[in-house]
């Protein structure tokens, strides 16, 4: 059952009857809900409208259905007796059921309500999943204590705006957090003020995170909690202070042991790492239908009374003088994923079930899972096709978001696997970068890089591809909330992976209608002299993030895009109304300099005759930069005489393969098309142009820039100049006629490549250190 109204009752009808609930999530794969119940052995499973139809046939009980009649008594349960399983991932590739007694999880709950008294004035949210074992004492210990019990909405717990909200509105007072999802709940920018005290488990809680924390809400408990689902929810804890170096898990909860063992099973002494085992009371009874493996896992206490067992946990743990245990990490395959226990082999058997692979491999790389496998010699099955497979089999949160398919798995000198040795996901794996193609879409590019930690985001990249997952998604929502104003779903995120979808899907009609801004905020913030960079002939200004993302987070960077990308809105006639109109835009944003002044191609004519103007109005414009600007013919003189060679240069970026009288003897739309056709089978089309009624305005503002500027000459211009030019063949790089205009200082900086890879990676670093040393020293004679 989704969390809801109906789901409390429901469990406490299965424990008053003297049964064990076993918790299934609707939003598992059905082939995984039905080996649950077949390996737990429910022979009822509880159901609404919308689940039953998940279950195998005869299993469904309809908790909607007719009423029942009154009950009888209560039936006496043994407090060994099982009181719920829950399923946990398991390195054989099947999940595996933990049983646990009344006695074990009673024991916690009374430990938890000694700890921290709950009284009738507490209210405590239910948020966990029911399959995630916190559930249990969010649902149980306010109604034993007398405390109210908020339920949060299915989901709920994935949207940090939703539970600030919910908080503070219901006056929650005690909740819990998995450490990765309080780091998001705490950039919201207002936090609840009624809560006494948070608890965290799930995940080592680290000092920053504590110390971020504390610092935020310094009248809020903060308590770090340990413990697996093999010993009743938690069985250590530590009260946080300011300051900590680190976040110890703490001592033992009462009836509970902790044993810090080596390989022998012997202890160790204070401050030397070993395995972390657990006694007392809280232990589960084992793993259901799997007595070799609680065997296994389920030791004899050589330290306890007579038949007492250790758990082992397989973390690795250390004693630190003052009596609590210190968390140091695994020493199997399992890891932790936003607070989910994953066994890496159940995955690698899951995908070494499949036909086409040979072998296969899984490992966590900065928060992803990635796949690594070897196919068959003639499969042409790939990572994607993987997925929705894996989709059918395992929860969305162990399916790779990365995969590397290889020759053969790397071995050891004694051949064994050798997982150091397993590459990276390589850039390969992406497509061909296609830049933003207006400023709504530049706003998410810029979201999804600072969120997912990458550089230069196409608009066509997958979110998740590049090693987004659902915490991550949430984070997005966030940016994106504070960014747009407006709330943005976490499904809008997973429907929609790529910059173009989401801005198709979150655009505005304001956000096409009417007079765009004409300066672009690339990156307001920064305490340097502001840098304005004027568009090239498309009129579009997003050729400028790598340039941006390289200056600096202190350099404030403009752009300035042209007139007539709007529907319904005309662009320049000449350079004067250009000049003009952008001036007045600049001055907006900043009324007085100093300003530092320039652009690409024909950008750059505009920005000297900017800079002109802007000091003729006593303004100062310490430097232009020119990204392969030419003086004497800023546009193909071809372009200017030939409107089918202006239109392939618009929407291609040079020819076609189209004969070109073939175009002169075609009407102007059809001319069109067929360009449009070419680039896109040659996949050269230009952002933004695949859209016909984009393509033509496109086309019209290339062709208006083209000629208020392909025609013009400068007078002679006295200040300081940079000069990005092309070195070919290894000459020194030529003055593109700029020589007889400046007569000021000019520097002339070769271009290592082809025109454009001045602003790409990777030469785009080399041009922003210098750009920025130049701003800061000035110019030597060139």
């Amino acid at each position: 059952m989704d969390r809801g109204p109906d789901l409390l009752p429901a469990l406490l009808g299965v424990l008053g009857a003297g049964a064990a609930y076993l918790p299934l999530e609707p939003s598992l794969p059905a082939d995984r809900l039905a080996y649950m119940i077949e390996e737990a052995g429910a022979r009822t499973v509880l159901a609404d409208a919308g689940t039953a139809a998940l279950l195998p046939d005869g299993v469904a009980l309809r908790v909607d259905g007719p009423a029942a009649g009154p009950a009888g008594p209560l039936p006496e349960v043994h407090p060994d007796a099982l009181a719920y399983v829950i399923f946990t991932s398991g390195s054989t590739g099947r999940p595996k059921g933990v049983g646990v007694s009344h006695r074990a999880i009673v024991n916690r709950l009374r430990w938890m309500q000694q700890t921290f008294p709950l009284t009738h004035a507490d209210r405590v949210v239910q948020k966990t999943p029911i399959g995630f074992d916190v559930s249990v004492w969010e649902l149980f210990w306010p109604l034993m204590a007398g405390a109210g019990l908020v339920v949060a909405r299915p989901d709920g717990h994935k949207d940090s705006a939703y539970l600030a909200s919910l908080i503070t509105s219901q006056r929650i007072t005690t909740l819990h957090f998995v450490p990765s999802m309080l780091a998001v709940f705490l950039e919201e920018p207002l936090l609840p003020e009624t809560m006494r005290r948070v608890i965290c488990s799930g995940e080592a809680l680290g000092a920053d995170l504590a110390g971020r924390f504390l610092e935020r809400l310094p009248q809020t408990e903060l308590h770090n909690l340990y413990g697996p689902t093999e010993a009743a929810v938690d069985v250590s804890w530590h009260a946080c202070a300011p300051g900590e170096p680190s976040v110890p898990i703490g001592g033992p909860i009462t009836n509970t042991r902790m044993e810090v063992l080596d390989a022998r099973g012997e202890r160790v002494p204070i401050g030397t790492p070993g395995e972390l085992c657990l006694g007392g009371v809280q232990l589960a009874r084992g793993y259901v239908n799997r007595p070799a493996l609680t065997a296994e896992r389920f030791v004899p206490d050589p330290y306890g009374p007579p038949g007492s067992r250790l758990y082992r946990t397989g973390d690795v743990a250390r004693w630190l003088p003052g009596g609590e245990v210190e968390y140091l990490g695994r020493s199997d395959f399992q890891v932790k994923i936003r607070g989910q226990r994953v066994e890496l082999g159940e995955i690698e058997a899951v995908l070494a079930a499949q036909p086409e692979v040979r072998a296969a491999v899984v490992t966590l790389r900065q928060e992803r899972l990635v796949g690594y496998v070897v196919l068959d010699p003639d499969s042409e099955i790939d990572g994607a096709a993987l997925a929705v497979r894996l989709r059918g089999r395992l929860p969305e949160h162990m399916v790779p978001g990365a995969w590397v398919v290889l020759e053969s798995l790397p071995v050891t000198a004694n051949g064994k696997l050798d997982r150091a040795a397993l590459p990276a996901p390589g850039e390969q794996e992406r497509e061909r970068y296609v830049p933003p193609r207006d400023p709504f879409e530049a706003r998410l590019a810029v979201l999804w890089e600072e969120t997912l930690g990458v550089r230069a985001v196409s608009v066509h990249d997958d979110f998740f591809a590049l090693g987004g997952h659902s915490l991550l998604a949430l984070r997005l929502t966030m940016r994106l909330r504070k960014e747009l104003g407006r709330d943005v779903a976490l499904s809008s995120v997973l429907t929609a992976p790529t910059v173009a979808l989401l801005a198709a899907e979150l655009r505005r009609p304001q956000d096409n209608d009417g007079a765009p801004e004409r300066i672009v905020p690339l990156r307001p913030a920064g305490d340097r002299t502001p840098i304005f960079l004027f568009h090239a002939l498309g009129g579009q200004v997003f050729r400028y993030l790598p340039l941006t993302r390289h200056l600096g987070a202190d350099q404030p960077v403009y752009a300035i895009q042209a007139a007539g990308l709007a529907s319904g809105e005309e662009p320049h006639a000449t350079l004067e109304e250009m000049v003009d109109d952008y001036v007045a835009h600049l001055l907006k944003i900043r009324p007085h300099g100093p300003y530092v002044l320039g652009g690409f191609c024909i950008g750059g004519n505009i920005a000297l005759e900017s800079a002109r103007r802007l000091r003729a109005m006593g303004e100062q414009v310490p430097l232009v930069v020119l990204f392969y600007s030419d003086a004497d013919e800023p546009v193909l003189r071809a372009s200017l005489e030939d409107d089918a060679v202006l239109l392939m240069h618009a929407l291609a970026g040079g020819p076609v393969q189209v004969e070109l009288e073939d175009l002169h003897r075609m009407d102007p739309e059809e001319r069109l098309l067929t360009v449009i056709d070419a680039a896109a089978r040659a996949d050269t089309l230009q952002p933004d142009t695949a859209d016909l009624n984009q393509a033509r305005r496109f086309v019209k503002v290339f062709r208006a820039n083209a000629h208020a500027v392909g025609h013009y000459r400068h007078d002679p211009y006295d200040g300081d100049v940079l000069l990005f030019s092309p070195a070919e063949n290894g000459a020194a790089p030529g003055d593109m006629g700029w020589s007889s205009v400046i007569t000021g200082r000019l520097r002339i900086s070769p271009i290592l490549g082809d025109r454009f890879t001045v602003l790409y990676e990777p030469l785009v670093a080399d041009a922003a250190a210098e750009l920025r040393s130049s701003i800061d020293h000035g110019l030597t004679d060139g």
